[in-house]
Parts: structure tokens; sequence; C-alpha cells
């Protein structure tokens, strides 16, 4: 590597071109990425080509290039008139699809419904999806007409800055909600960016930064796909781990997230 720079730093500035880099194998892909990060020290415009459409979800160039489709579509939307447990989340199950009310107070709730979907977002009615939930749910969903809709994306971003530019939140980090750490994390990044700026020139604080927030963030993104695993057993399997080792499991969770950021 070292070689690569000594070729790019002489004068005068240099224009490298690198084509059809969706044929690119990893080895490639991370000298790529260790130029990108080396960028604004160098004198060197860099211009990718490739083809969006011949990436695979596992192609090493789509890790950080763009949001990629998590396989779920989601609904968001706040109802009136609940008279459950005002403490309490409650999460119905059913294969491919889940319901999440969270209790605001004063009657209102949160309602949080997804369905797994390979092919987009599913056609009709997506409440229809959930007739069998019955109950308290069908008056809840029946407010649910104007909902926001949106896929699950995931963000893998290889790096968390770019020269004096950092990615923070979702920009570097998106994944699926099933930790509920989206918000949590974001403030956790801007916590931990302010005090590392304040105690290092910037030069070594950034990437103090990322070593510092990589491995917790590793962690959740882990976390939320153990979770989304376990969703797709079936039901019989499925209740049963909940029943046996839920509890258990959030708790475990929960004392993880509570260490320092």
């Amino acid at each position: 590597m070292d070689a690569l720079l000594d070729e790019l730093h002489p004068p005068p500035p240099t224009t490298l071109v690198v084509e059809d880099v969706h044929w690119a194998d990893e080895a490639t892909v991370d000298t790529l990425r260790f130029l990108i990060r080396r960028i604004v020290q160098l004198p060197v415009v860099l211009l990718l080509t490739y083809r969006d459409d011949e990436l695979s979800r596992d192609h090493p160039l789509t890790h950080g290039t763009a949001a990629q489709y998590a396989g779920r579509w989601c609904w968001r939307f706040i109802a009136d008139g609940w008279d459950g447990d005002e403490d309490t989340w409650h999460a119905r199950l059913a294969p491919g699809r889940s319901l999440v009310t969270v209790p605001l107070g004063e009657g209102a709730v949160f309602c949080y419904a997804d369905i797994a979907s390979g092919n987009g977002k599913p056609p009709g009615d997506w409440r229809s999806h959930f007739d069998e939930f019955g109950g308290p749910t069908s008056d809840l969903l029946g407010q649910g007409g104007h909902a926001y809709a949106t896929p699950i994306t995931e963000v893998d971003q290889p790096y968390a800055f770019l020269g004096r530019t950092v990615l923070i939140g979702d920009a570097a980090h998106a994944m699926s909600p099933s930790m509920a750490q989206g918000v949590g994390l974001a403030l956790e990044d801007a916590l931990v960016l302010a005090e590392t700026l304040s105690s290092l020139p910037v030069r070594e604080a950034l990437p103090a930064y990322e070593e510092q927030r990589a491995p917790r963030i590793a962690w959740v993104r882990a976390q939320a796909h153990r979770r989304d695993s376990a969703r797709g057993l079936t039901p019989a399997v499925r209740d049963r781990v909940v029943r046996l080792t839920g509890r258990r499991m959030v708790l475990a969770g929960q004392r993880t997230l509570l260490a320092m950021p």
C-alpha cells in the first residue's frame, strides 16, 4: 500500500479511473477503501464506474455504497382508544409478520407493523395480512389507513469518517429496528464524537471515535439480526423459545446496552 501511495503523491495531480468495479473482488475493494480513506491527503481524483444491477447482495461493493433492502416493509402510525397497560409494550407475531404496540399515554398508542417480502411492497391493503390477529388489534388497524410505509433498509459503511466528514446514526449504520436502538445509537455517536473531539486533535480524534464505536454498533446489529432470525422460526418452536428464554434474553441485552457507549 505504501508503494501505491508513493506512486500517487508526486505532482502533477493524478486522475485514477477504475472501470467495471462490479467485477472487483474483495482484495480490490479493500484497496479502493484504503485510497478513499486517504483521498483528501492525495493529489488524486478517483473515478469509479460500476453497474448497480450487476451487484448481488453479498458483493463486497454493496457494503457502504447504498442502503440495502432487508427484505421487509413496515408501517407506523399512532392510534387512539388504547385501554391496555400503559407501561407495557406488546408484540404479536405470525409467520412473516409482526405487530408491536407501544402505549404513549392518555389512550394514544404507537403501532408498528412489518411484513416479510422479498419482492418489494406487498400489494393491496397491508392490514389484510393481520386479519387473523383479531381482538383489539382490529380497532387499532382500522386507524392505520394513512400509516407511514417504508422498506426496511440497512447501511453498513466500511468507515465512519472521510477526511473531516463524519457519518453518524443511520447514515453510517442503519439496521433492522428489532433492537429499537436507531435513535439511541445516533445520540451515542454524537456524545462520543463530542467527547473525543474535546480531548484529542481532529486527526487523532476521528480514528479514535471510529475505533470506540465500531464494536458496540456491530454488537447491536448482530443482536437485531439474531432477533429477526428467531422470528422466522416455526410458531411452535418460536413460542417455546420466547416463553423459556425471552425475559432472560431481553434483560441480558439491556444490561449490555447500559454499558458506556
